[in-house]
């Protein structure tokens, strides 16, 4: 539906990182460190596609900021 992605079984929502179950500025924080290249973060690399288009990029963070305000 958009929001929502099966893989293997596992519901995920997309943008949060931290597997939180909800979406808020420490996902923000946590995708724009991951997408910076830090190492040691402990994330759901595939909640970091926000939009679904297969890479982790600029416009992830933005939709994700954008779906807090």
């Amino acid at each position: 539906d958009g929001y929502y992605s099966e893989k293997l079984g596992n519901p995920i929502l997309p943008g949060d990182m931290n597997d939180d179950g909800k979406l808020n500025n420490a996902d923000v924080i946590l995708l724009i460190r991951y997408q910076a290249g830090w190492t040691g973060l402990t994330i759901n690399e595939a909640a970091a596609d926000f939009n679904e288009d297969g890479s982790v990029n600029m416009k992830d963070i933005i939709l994700l900021i954008r779906s807090l305000v």
